[in-house]
């Protein structure tokens, strides 16, 4: 794995952790664990509240996804094809 495939990941994986912890605070305990449970669950619910201004969610969905696109692009040619 080289260092960008690695730099997508852990930006992923730190957007992820943001916006899950938004959704603890936003949501409550049952839908923080649903989303820790499940990270899809977490990644629409950041979409869908993408524009509430107290949450500042933007630039990390931004992110998130730049860094899902970018990392599968950088598996998918860096397997050698």
């Amino acid at each position: 794995m080289g260092f960008l495939q690695w730099l997508g990941g852990t930006l992923a994986f730190v957007a992820g952790l943001v916006v899950l912890v938004r959704l603890f605070q936003k949501e409550g305990i049952l839908m923080g664990i649903l989303g820790l449970i499940c990270m899809l669950y977490t990644y629409i619910w950041g979409w869908i509240h993408i524009n509430d201004g107290s949450l500042r969610l933007k630039n990390w969905m931004y992110a998130w996804t730049a860094a899902i696109i970018v990392g599968a692009m950088l598996g998918y040619f860096g397997r050698g094809r």
